[in-house]
C-alpha cells in the first residue's frame, strides 16, 4: 500500500477539489491539513512522474478492486468493502467540526446510500461495547472508495431489506490520538491504546464476516 503523499488512492480524479491549485489530488504537493510544501522547488514531481504514479499505482489499485467487487457479485450476489482511515483528533480549519474534539471513531456510510443500518450498527454497537466514543457520518460520511464501490439494490439502504444483488461499503475513521499516535510525528507512543483498537478492529472484521456469510447463505442456500 502507498501513502497518500505518494499517490492518493482514496481520491476521485474527476473531483474539482483535486484540481483547484490547492496542492491536493492524486499526487499531492502540499500536506492535507496545514498546506505545508511536501517537496522542495527542485524536487516537485513533474507531469511525467505524476502520470507514472497514476498509471503504475493508482489505476491498478482501482482496477483490481473493481474486478474483485464484480467477481464477488457474480459468484455470491453480494460484496462488502471495508474502508479504513485515520483522522486528526481535532476538527481542521476547512471541516465542519473546526476546532472541536472528535470521538474515537467516526463511521461513514454516505448517509445510508452505501451501507445499511444493520451493517453500520455492527460497527457502532461494537464501539459502544468497547466503551469508545462514536459518531455517524459527521464530518466524514464516506469518500470516493466508499461511494464508488457501493452497488445499491434500492435507492437507500436505510430502511430497506437488502436485495439479491448489491455491494455495501462502509468507512471507519480512527482518531489518531485515541489509537496512541503522536499526531505531529505519527509515531506510536501508546502501544496499549493501539493494541486495544487492534482488538476492536479484529472483532469488527469477525462480525462483518458473520454478517457477510449470513447474507450469502440467505441468497445462495
Amino acid at each position: 500500500m502507498y501513502g497518500g503523499v505518494f499517490v492518493g488512492l482514496p481520491y476521485n480524479p474527476e473531483d474539482p477539489y483535486t484540481s483547484q491549485g490547492n496542492g491536493q489530488g492524486l499526487v499531492a504537493v502540499k500536506s492535507l491539513y496545514d498546506a505545508q510544501a511536501i517537496y522542495s522547488e527542485s524536487g516537485l514531481p513533474d507531469e511525467d512522474d505524476i502520470q507514472r504514479r497514476i498509471i503504475e499505482h493508482y489505476d491498478p489499485f482501482h482496477d483490481t478492486l473493481e474486478k474483485q467487487v464484480e467477481s464477488n457479485l457474480s459468484k455470491f450476489g453480494y460484496n462488502l468493502v471495508y474502508d479504513v482511515h485515520s483522522m486528526p483528533s481535532i476538527g481542521t480549519s476547512f471541516e465542519s467540526d473546526k476546532d472541536k474534539a472528535r470521538p474515537d471513531i467516526i463511521i461513514g456510510n454516505n448517509h445510508f446510500l452505501s451501507g445499511s443500518t444493520p451493517l453500520s450498527m455492527i460497527a457502532y454497537q461494537l464501539a459502544k461495547d468497547f466503551r469508545l466514543s462514536v459518531r455517524m457520518n459527521e464530518p466524514y460520511f464516506g469518500g470516493f472508495i466508499t461511494q464508488r464501490y457501493a452497488r445499491l439494490p434500492t435507492k437507500s439502504y436505510r430502511d430497506e431489506t437488502f436485495g439479491d444483488r448489491g455491494s455495501e461499503s462502509i468507512q471507519v475513521e480512527f482518531n489518531r490520538r485515541s489509537i496512541g499516535l503522536d499526531e505531529e510525528t505519527l509515531e506510536l507512543v501508546d502501544p496499549e491504546a493501539f493494541s486495544y483498537f487492534q482488538t476492536y478492529n479484529t472483532t469488527l472484521m469477525q462480525r462483518f464476516s458473520e454478517y457477510v456469510r449470513e447474507k450469502v447463505h440467505h441468497d445462495h442456500p
